[in-house]
């Protein structure tokens, strides 16, 4: 670390026993406030608040997007757990781990 610390920038004077801070101080203590709001940040309501802006068109592709990257790491797992399977085998097993899954999520669905 330089010499002088993190807060070597920030020049405070007293004036009456009470500090008066430069205009360069001010701004940095303004970033650091909004910085620590008292709301803490919440990366589901900012991806929420990212999706609202973005049209029904785009929201479907990312969709996609993120479901292909899904399959290819179930895709890449299954590999990795039997590394001597064919792309047939690969597939009927990614396909029989997809209607694992919809039957636990009906499952959940279905439960009060």
């Amino acid at each position: 670390m330089k010499p002088g610390g993190l807060f070597a920038s920030i020049q405070v004077q007293l004036n009456n026993g009470f500090p008066i801070v430069n205009s360069r101080s001010q701004n940095q203590f303004s970033i650091a406030k909004r910085m620590s709001s008292s709301r803490p940040f919440d990366p589901l309501r900012s991806r929420v608040a990212q999706a609202a802006s973005t049209s029904p068109e785009q929201r479907v592709l990312v969709g996609l997007e993120h479901s292909e990257l899904a399959f290819r790491v179930v895709e890449d797992g299954i590999r990795e757990r039997d590394p001597h399977a064919d792309e047939a085998t690969v597939k009927r097993l990614l396909f029989e781990r997809i209607e694992l899954m919809r039957r636990m999520q009906n499952r959940a669905l279905s439960e009060p």
